[in-house]
């Protein structure tokens, strides 16, 4: 049951870069848009 814990826990760190990473490179399309 730990060891399943550890491992939600990463998952939603990760989740969490994912999703971050996925807002920053959706902004730079919309500048790249913006400015074109």
């Amino acid at each position: 049951m730990k060891r399943l814990r550890e491992i939600y826990e990463q998952y939603k760190n990760y989740s969490l870069d994912l999703i971050m990473y996925g807002f920053f490179i959706l902004f730079i399309l919309i500048l790249f848009l913006f400015f074109s």
